[in-house]
């Protein structure tokens, strides 16, 4: 696991750009039709916002806020669930995974390492899965 720049992360992610401009209109519409929501309302409504944005692409590649069942390397004890925003399969190697960021936390090493275990069980074997946080930008 290590840091990578925001331009480097561009490079292995095409969707980069697109998700953070998905992520900023679905800030500014739920700002502007629910002003005034709490921090974790707001922060699922966005979500929620972006999610239909992205379904709408009907990208076999390309998902939103998908539910994966937690369980470790041999499966056992599957219970529960982990979300993710927004993932993206760039090729045999690789898988790109959004995370919007609407509060002050940020991504720890252990949900990190938590999401690219369940996203490398979806995919079987693959080579790198690169996660990165994206925020609105207002």
């Amino acid at each position: 696991m290590r840091n990578l720049e925001r331009d480097e992360t561009k490079r292995n992610c095409p969707r980069l750009e697109e998700v953070q401009s998905r992520t900023n209109v679905a800030a500014e519409i739920v700002s502007q039709t629910r002003p005034g929501l709490p921090p974790a309302e707001y922060g699922t409504a966005v979500h929620e916002n972006l999610k239909q944005q992205i379904r709408t692409l009907d990208d076999p590649n390309s998902k939103a806020e998908v539910s994966f069942l937690k369980g470790n390397e041999d499966g056992y004890g599957r219970q529960g669930t982990i979300r993710v925003d927004v993932y993206e399969r760039i090729d045999a190697v690789t898988a790109c995974v959004y995370d919007i960021k609407t509060g002050y936390s940020g991504l720890s090493p252990a949900r990190m390492r938590e999401i690219a275990q369940n996203v490398g069980m979806l995919f079987g074997p693959i080579g790198r899965v690169i996660i990165t946080e994206v925020r609105p930008m207002r």
